[in-house]
């Protein structure tokens, strides 16, 4: 067994990612920071995605610094993450995704940050990018919002309201964290809830410092053909999540009531005008989050756009005529 210590864990789930993974593998392989591990979780996917990762590594200089953990089953991004983290040995721990890749220099300027900082978080801009291309071509995202770092209760709390309101990724691939604060916060990955919605505001919550680092070092491949984020089942994942955020932020005296409020509504939308939501599944989702109808029709609409300001309404006012009409107009915008 190898006794090394490490200063980072890199955890990646791997799951039908043949055509990014090279490229992701390649991205870690060229880290000029060294002393870290990469520990991959198969989440048999049934492709040769793992195959092609170990033909990279085993090649390379991380050919003694890398591991497998098979799952015995197919068990999702959630539970490989925490697969992951249960064998991770490194002081610091970070997820990246099996499509999205590092900069150089990621792994040793977020280190050295987390470390001269002292600091629990490091988070790092990042880039969408947005296509396929020779040259990527993408947004870049900053992490926050002009800070050097975050110390305090209120400040925590204004970074969990921007990721609950898309302003900021709760993704877990910018996030730099000290392993023993997934204890410390009691933060685990479960299953029946989205990994990084559900983990990341905790972790800012239970974190004493978060460091920011500015520039953008990581690359969200948003070209990926095969992701599950516009699915219902994901969108359900979603409305747990935001239940168990509620209960838990609520807890630790964390006020983010408009912004969950809004997150609400926003998937109960989205799950009713899913191309693939019929029958009785309207109905079932009509009557999602029967908490926000009353806010609505006293004239709190949490949307923008005026179409969905007025499906919003009649949503609030359940099932009618009035209301399937208008969803089926919707489907056409």
């Amino acid at each position: 067994m190898n006794s090394k210590h490490y200063d980072i864990s890199v955890i990646m789930p791997v799951f039908r990612a043949e055509r990014h993974i090279e490229k992701t593998v390649s991205s870690v392989i060229a880290q000029t920071f060294k002393n870290f591990e990469l520990i991959l979780v198969d989440d048999r996917g049934g492709d040769a995605s793992v195959k092609k990762a170990e033909a990279l590594l085993g090649s390379s200089e991380l050919k003694d610094s890398y591991r497998v953990v098979v799952n015995p089953s197919n068990m999702g991004v959630s539970l490989s993450r925490g697969r992951g983290l249960e064998v991770a040995t490194g002081e610091y721990v970070i997820h990246l995704d099996a499509d999205d890749f590092f900069e150089p220099e990621m792994l040793e300027i977020m280190f050295r940050k987390a470390v001269g900082e002292a600091a629990d978080m490091v988070i790092c801009g990042f880039v969408k990018e947005l296509e396929e291309s020779e040259i990527p071509r993408g947004a870049v995202q900053y992490a926050g919002k002009g800070e050097l770092s975050l110390t305090s209760f209120r400040g925590k709390e204004e970074y969990i309201r921007l990721m609950l309101d898309n302003s900021r990724p709760s993704a877990l691939w910018n996030k730099l964290v000290r392993r023993d604060l997934y204890e410390r916060g009691a933060v685990k990955f479960d299953k029946d809830l989205r990994d990084d919605l559900s983990v990341s505001p905790l972790l800012v919550l239970a974190a004493e410092k978060i460091a920011f680092c500015n520039l953008p070092l990581v690359h969200y491949v948003m070209y990926n053909t095969s992701s599950v984020s516009a699915t219902t089942g994901h969108l359900l994942l979603i409305a747990e999540t935001l239940r168990f955020l509620e209960k838990r932020l609520e807890a630790a005296g964390v006020n983010v009531r408009r912004e969950l409020f809004a997150y609400k509504n926003q998937t109960r939308r989205r799950l009713l005008l899913h191309k693939k939501v019929k029958g009785s599944k309207v109905k079932e989702y009509l009557s999602l989050f029967p908490e926000i109808n009353g806010e609505i029709l006293s004239g709190n609409n949490p949307e923008r756009k005026f179409h969905y300001r007025v499906f919003a309404r009649i949503t609030a006012g359940g099932d009618s005529a009035l209301f399937r009409l208008t969803r089926f107009l919707l489907k056409f915008i």
